[in-house]
């Protein structure tokens, strides 16, 4: 490919038809993008220039990069300035085609380039084409000569040949047709939406079971829905075929068999980071990699990929040292890590992810990697908070903190109170000590029996603290928050750090769950105006909780060498929660949306990823990092997964 740019293309399937998607960012605002795709002047440059009036009837195309230039008709059946333009070719077998643009950060803009796939039609036939042609339109947005066809490299035949089996398409049932001429990790469908592993059964799994010590299991099989379920009840996964590994081996093993038959890979832990249900590819679980093991002399815990904080907590507390968790002991250590982490210390002592030393990983080839500050650099410094798409890892290395107790824990004030503590609470954050991190939730809490009797059935505002040092030191900075109303229950106090996950009391249970999150560049008495008119108190909502957590403090301070972190420049981060399952189709996301207009002008464009929540667009993706980190994440892993096995990047809409 003329610039280098790794093939993205994927199966999607829209009204009932496969389609080729082909995703392109473009470093140019949206309208300059959009000029180069309509104008005549300019298509002339890397397509060919068009001739007619398409609101009148077909216009001419000269493919002036084909041999012999031919000229082809084209309809143009929508155009709507400047986001989407949808044409068709007239003529028998006509082909269909789709060019969505949409805007990034930073002054960038996004192009998804989308073939309907007829019967006759295979992803190989027509995705090297549209390849080569949209390297000619990145050289002609750059200013630079677009090149003359001259072949496709290795890496385009074998991605769009994957793609050719992965939909059921291969030279024996689909002919030649498509354009003139002629997977998946990061910004592959992570949804299951791609055809991708629907016919895994014709595959010989025989010599994966043999390598595999742990379990290899396909749908219908005994204990392959347990496998695969996930803590989030509302998703329901079914991969065609699942690996429980055992082991680090076990994980390459998987690795190198989805490589060589280009099923898209998942992996799943502890199941707290499933948003929608994988329903094709090769699943990955590593709750079997559960060891945890704590060196005191040395304060570095090794943290299997399987293991949750709890274990972490209770394998370091008799040394007096604690990790720098996440608010829920019951949540995967290794997957909260790789998207940073924030938890109920972040303020003191920063992303958990600046804690890591070193991770075993296991590459898209199938290689195991250790990755640290002198091995795998580039990697390391992905892994820290990249979240996905660079590998799987299955160990990681992570310096604790000596630290036995903390004062904290979680005060809960009445409904008629709401108001008063969360805009009392954002005056007191603007003056608030680094060394303290805190929280408020607006909390409509269920009538049910293991929720303290005086909160059951109730609308509430919990405010959490946390201060890691003396017992007095934090009853003075935490007295400005207790008067701001009577206490329902205060249960802050001298707390042992192994009883941190004590301070949001998040369920430990799996129960179905819907959220949206986001960041705040800043929050003010106005932000909280408007957002009491969603959540406050007398409000009809549909939202379970509303949590805003203060950032700032050491959350800002990258580490040394540097990190993938994404949102050290939020002030604050938001997440809206629901569990009605009857409300996560269109209440939910309708309720959020009316809010989130409301307080848009304090939403920063930039998030973190674990806070992201289900991505379904590349905007959406590339919020969880600053512009430069984004870019330098998808050339790692483009280096560690070349053959793009990871599944991971924006949803797909089917």
């Amino acid at each position: 490919m003329f610039d280098n740019t790794p093939p993205t293309g994927r199966i999607e399937t829209r009204d009932a038809h496969d389609v080729v998607a082909i995703d392109r960012r473009f470093d140019v605002p949206v309208a300059e993008l959009w000029s180069h795709l309509t104008v005549s002047d300019r298509t002339a440059r890397w397509i060919g220039p068009w001739q007619g009036d398409a609101s009148t009837g077909p216009i001419d195309v000269t493919w002036t990069a084909e041999d012999g230039s031919p000229v082809e008709q084209l309809r143009v059946l929508t155009c709507q300035r400047p986001s989407l333009l949808v044409v068709e070719t007239v003529g028998d077998d006509p082909w269909h085609l789709e060019l969505s643009v949409e805007e990034l950060p930073g002054s960038r803009s996004l192009l998804t380039l989308r073939q309907r796939l007829s019967d006759t039609v295979q992803p190989s036939t027509v995705g090297g084409g549209w390849e080569f042609y949209l390297d000619r339109l990145a050289a002609a947005v750059a200013g630079r000569e677009p090149q003359p066809f001259g072949g496709y490299d290795d890496t385009v035949e074998r991605h769009y040949s994957g793609l050719d089996a992965a939909a059921g398409r291969t030279d024996s049932d689909a002919g030649e047709g498509g354009t003139e001429t002629d997977g998946s990790g990061t910004g592959g469908a992570s949804d299951g939406s791609s055809a991708g592993s629907a016919h895994v059964g014709q595959l010989d799994l025989t010599d994966l079971r043999a390598q595999v010590t742990g379990v290899v299991l396909t749908p219908g099989d005994p204990g392959f829905a347990e496998e695969v379920a996930a803590f989030n009840l509302g998703v329901v996964h079914s991969p065609a075929v699942v690996v429980g590994a055992a082991s680090t081996s076990d994980v390459a093993a998987a690795v190198r068999f989805a490589a060589a038959h280009s099923l898209p890979l998942r992996v799943q832990a502890t199941g707290h980071g499933a948003f929608v249900a994988a329903t094709d590819g090769l699943m990955i679980t590593t709750r079997r990699l559960a060891a945890v093991d704590v060196n005191p002399h040395t304060r570095i815990a090794t943290i299997g990929a399987g293991q949750k904080w709890r274990a972490v907590h209770a394998a370091a507390a008799p040394f007096g040292l604690t990790p720098i968790p996440g608010s829920s002991p019951d949540v995967g250590a290794v997957g909260y890590t790789l998207g940073g982490g924030l938890g109920p210390l972040s303020r003191s002592h920063g992303f958990t992810s600046d804690w890591v030393r070193s991770f075993t990983v296991v590459d898209g080839e199938g290689a195991v990697l250790e990755a640290s500050a002198v091995s795998n650099v580039d990697l390391f410094w992905a892994l820290r908070g990249g979240k996905g798409g660079l590998g799987i890892v299955t160990e990681m290395q992570l310096e604790l903190a000596l630290l036995p107790t903390v004062y904290g824990g979680s005060i809960f004030f009445a409904e008629e109170h709401i108001e008063a503590v969360l805009r009392g609470w954002l005056d007191w954050t603007e003056t608030a000590s680094d060394d303290v991190t805190t929280s408020v939730a607006i909390m409509r809490l269920p009538p049910l029996e293991f929720i303290p009797e005086p909160l059951r059935g109730r609308t509430v505002v919990n405010l959490r603290f946390a201060y890691p040092g003396t017992d007095d030191e934090g009853a003075r900075l935490a007295a400005p928050l207790r008067a701001l109303a009577p206490a329902v229950i205060d249960a802050v106090g001298p707390l042992p750090t192994y009883q941190l996950g004590t301070i949001h009391n998040d369920p430990d249970q799996p129960g179905a769950v819907w959220d949206r999150g986001m960041m705040l560049s800043f929050a003010d008495q106005e932000f909280a105006g408007e957002l009491l008119r969603h959540v406050g108190a007398g409000i009809h909502s549909p939202f379970v909780s509303c949590e805003i957590r203060h950032l700032g403090g050491r959350t800002a301070i990258d580490v040394p060498e540097g990190s993938a972190v994404g949102g050290r420049s939020g002030a604050f981060t938001l997440i809206l929660l629901g569990v009605d399952p009857t409300l996560f189709d269109s209440v939910l996301p309708e309720a959020a949306d009316a809010a989130i207009e409301d307080i848009e002008k304090w939403v920063s464009p930039e998030t973190t990823i674990n806070f992201a929540g289900a991505i379904h667009s590349e905007r959406e993706f590339a919020s969880a990092w600053p512009h430069d980190i984004f870019d330098r994440l998808a050339e790692v892993r483009q280096r560690y997964d070349p053959q793009r096995v990871f599944a991971f990047g924006p949803l797909v809409d089917a």
